[in-house]
């Protein structure tokens, strides 16, 4: 998973549920998905149990990706946040 991936992924114009949205809704959108108390209590029991401790990593560094991409974006003035 690498910062550009990622920000690849976030404003992929033709991804259903995110097509009219600003940069800062879509942002803002995969910040509160991945969200660890969300992500945690969603996501991880359906992973296998040898598994969980990888995907909560995961989901930790992506969630670190989109603060990134956040603060990059409230610098440049492309959205308030």
């Amino acid at each position: 998973i690498t910062y550009q991936a990622v920000q690849t992924f976030v404003f992929y114009p033709h991804r259903p549920f995110v097509e009219g949205k600003s940069a800062r809704e879509k942002v803002r959108a995969e910040v509160l998905r991945f969200h660890p108390d969300k992500f945690n209590t969603r996501v991880v029991p359906k992973v296998q149990p040898g598994q969980q401790a990888v995907a909560q990593e995961l989901a930790g560094t992506v969630t670190r990706i989109l603060t990134s991409i956040m603060t990059e974006g409230d610098e440049e003035g492309k959205y308030d946040l």
